[in-house]
């Protein structure tokens, strides 16, 4: 599969964009490296003709934005939702594990899958609601002092880090495990931990790990159906 074939299955989110400049900015990044699906979430900003000056020959993204009124609708048809962030997680806030920005070129994401990139607020990034409406989270490695990038550029180095993805020769040949999938996976995990009598105050922070562990790997269709077999049995024995 060539990477920009895989690339146009990428749909870019931002989250409330506060400034029609930089909206007009990261559509010129995207047209620089082979995106162009972009989604406005109750933007703050308009998009009006400073976006369209900022997006140079990215113009014809402007003219195909979507906008929806919160996260889930524009992730509502995503199979993997990738969010960032410039906070890394603690032992206590299993939400942003986060991979770096460099270790995206060296994911294999699947033949077939639609992938959603989210990006918060210019001002306070994206929420823990938020990001735990995400699979995992990226970050890009800066000084600990000051982490937060502009948006627009933290964009430019995601999108090139994605475009590297050229250089490699082979892709999957399998599908990523859709949505539905992988929450049949985590269902059964609740199933599990419940009949295991597993404790309340720890249950939240277990079922996020799982899920990041699931989530990071990208496991395919043919291991969530393998899967989902497998923890259905261990569910219905615990019985």
């Amino acid at each position: 599969m060539k990477a920009s074939s895989l690339l146009k299955r990428f749909r870019v989110v931002l989250v409330e964009p506060e400034s029609s400049g930089n909206i007009g900015s990261i559509a010129r990044l995207m047209k620089n490296f082979g995106l162009n699906d972009l989604v406005l979430v109750n933007p703050i900003a308009e998009v009006n003709e400073e976006s369209i000056n900022f997006a140079a020959h990215g113009v014809d993204i402007i003219n195909n934005i979507k906008v929806v009124n919160n996260l889930a609708d524009a992730i509502a048809d995503v199979d993997l939702i990738i969010g960032t962030t410039s906070i890394p997680a603690s032992d206590y806030n299993p939400i942003r594990t986060c991979l770096s920005s460099y270790e995206l070129c060296n994911m294999d994401f699947a033949r077939k899958g639609s992938v959603a990139l989210v990006f918060g607020r210019e001002s306070r990034g994206l929420s823990n609601k938020e990001l735990n409406l995400c699979d995992f989270t990226v970050t890009i490695p800066a000084e600990s002092n000051y982490p937060t990038l502009n948006i627009s550029h933290a964009a430019s180095i995601i999108f090139y880090e994605l475009h590297k993805m050229k250089a490699k020769k082979s892709f999957q040949k399998s599908r990523l495990a859709s949505k539905v999938e992988k929450e049949k996976i985590l269902n059964y995990f609740n199933e599990i931990l419940n009949k295991i009598n597993y404790p309340t105050v720890k249950f939240h922070v277990a079922y996020r790990i799982i899920r990041n562990i699931f989530s990071r790997v990208l496991i395919t269709g043919r291991e969530a159906h393998t899967l989902i077999g497998i923890l259905r049995r261990i569910s219905e024995n615990l019985s």
